[in-house]
């Protein structure tokens, strides 16, 4: 189990063939270990920016879960989504995601969720930007050898 580690996860949003498309990204890491896992994710959306990126975080934490890999922090650039996760404020449309994605922070002891400005969030923004043009639905990097050359520098 992995322990002492930040995540960074951000989306990016495209329309591909008319359909309304999003790719959910998220880095994990810290200075001593360097990235640790890294993903991304096309998938179809159909609702308002903080919906999208409230269900991309939780994906993500599902993602580092199943990896056995227990997040001490967890950054994100959208505001109002760090404070609704801090708050757990459940209610509106998103509050059933909302909860969904609390319990599963809570359940890796999570405590820091904050927001941090877009050049703060710029890898995982990065990854999101370079997966919407990637062959495949999905991409896991697990092994540093195994990134792609064009995000390697990052």
């Amino acid at each position: 189990m992995l322990h002492g580690l930040k995540f960074n996860s951000n989306v990016a949003l495209f329309v591909r063939d008319g359909e309304a498309m999003m790719v959910a990204s998220f880095v994990v890491g810290n200075f001593t270990s360097g990235v640790v896992l890294m993903d991304a994710k096309r998938m179809l959306h159909n609702s308002c920016v903080y919906e999208v990126e409230l269900r991309a975080v939780t994906w993500a934490v599902m993602m580092c879960l199943e990896s056995n890999i227990m997040l001490d922090e967890i950054e994100v650039n959208n505001l109002l989504m760090a404070g609704w996760i801090s708050s757990k404020n459940f209610k509106g449309a998103s509050g059933l995601l909302l909860k969904d994605c609390v319990v599963l922070l809570e359940g890796m002891a999570t405590q820091i969720v904050k927001h941090v400005l877009r050049k703060s969030n710029m890898v995982a923004h990065l990854v999101a930007k370079f997966a919407k043009d990637m062959p495949i639905n999905q991409s896991i990097w697990k092994d540093a050898s195994l990134i792609p050359i064009c995000l390697e520098i990052l």
